[in-house]
């Protein structure tokens, strides 16, 4: 009986660390699965934070590049200023004064974007996401000879007219082309709703080849190539030159000896000398400078500060339309 007594004292002690095993082995399960989903967790929080740092970096990057091109654009307002002296440097002055408190503004909104963590407030929106301040958009007296016998594409009659003034050797003018122009004209401009305007406006006094580069798209226009020959040039911005001038002319299938007499007598620069007293004394004073009937915006703004000016100037003009007399 005693070794009975033994025989279930001994399964009872098995039993016990049988379910002893069971149940760490069950705890180990848990926490193996709670500690998977808290990796899991804490890695989905590190790429947030990564995302958001990225995207900090992209706003700030993108206001030092606003700064810059305003602070081109003082700079050669200056240089002009000096040299020139011309009977509009009192003008000019003014204008300088203004680019110098927007380049300010700006580079406040740089240091407060980075002292926030990359968050602004207030502004314009930009496609990617990014807020930058207000653009310089207001109201001045359209005046129908800016359109003078510039190149122009879109329909005689469109309603609306875009006018800009840039600078082929200038980097936001590119910008503008590809991220403005391009989207714009696909949507307004070759369903004839506006027509779209290029003149001259070339910053000497910090672009070294961008007197001679309008001069070769003018000789281009001469041809009827305006805008294959204005495409390469914004897309080679880095090679300018009488050389590149002349073999863009070929490779868009221009008549070389024409472009090339064009180009060397320099017979358009009286009118891009033209185009740029023009903008001078509508108060251009950088570029893309951007006229939408009466309405013009100074440097580059997001996409959606032209596209709501397009739309409140076409709903303008539809009701300025006189409806024909009744019975005719």
């Amino acid at each position: 009986m005693q070794k009975d007594h033994q025989k279930g004292a001994a399964n009872i002690l098995v039993t016990i660390i049988v379910v002893g095993l069971i149940a760490g082995f069950a705890v180990y399960e848990v926490d193996k699965f709670f500690m998977g989903v808290s990796e899991k967790t804490l890695q989905d929080d590190v790429k947030k934070l990564t995302d958001q740092v990225a995207q900090k970096d992209k706003t700030i990057k993108a206001l030092r590049n606003d700064v810059e091109g305003l602070q081109q654009d003082n700079d050669a307002l200056f240089e002009q200023l000096r040299i020139r002296k011309s009977p509009t440097a009192e003008k000019d002055a003014a204008r300088i004064t203004s680019l110098e408190k927007q380049v300010k503004d700006l580079k406040a909104k740089v240091a407060e974007c980075i002292a926030s963590g990359g968050s602004t407030q207030g502004g314009t929106t930009t496609g990617g996401g990014e807020r930058l301040p207000e653009s310089y958009a207001k109201e001045t007296p359209f005046l129908q000879e800016l359109a003078d016998d510039d190149p122009v594409i879109g329909a005689a009659d469109s309603k609306v007219t875009m006018l800009v003034f840039c600078d082929f050797e200038s980097r936001l003018c590119k910008r503008f082309k590809d991220e403005i122009y391009e989207p714009l004209a696909d949507k307004y401009v070759n369903n004839g709703k506006m027509k779209y305007v290029y003149r001259d406006y070339p910053l000497t006094a910090i672009h070294a080849e961008a007197m001679n580069a309008a001069i070769a798209a003018d000789c281009a226009n001469e041809q009827k190539k305006y805008w294959a020959y204005s495409n390469k040039l914004f897309e080679n911005q880095d090679s300018f030159g009488a050389a590149a001038y002349k073999q863009w002319a070929v490779d868009i299938g221009l008549n070389a000896g024409q472009f090339n007499q064009c180009y060397d007598s320099q017979k358009y620069k009286t009118e891009v000398e033209h185009d740029l007293a023009d903008g001078i004394q509508v108060g251009v004073s950088g570029v893309p400078s951007v006229f939408i009937n009466s309405f013009m915006v100074t440097g580059l703004s997001d996409i959606s500060v032209y596209e709501s000016m397009i739309e409140k100037e076409l709903e303008r003009t539809a009701k300025l339309t006189i409806p024909p007399p009744s019975g005719t």
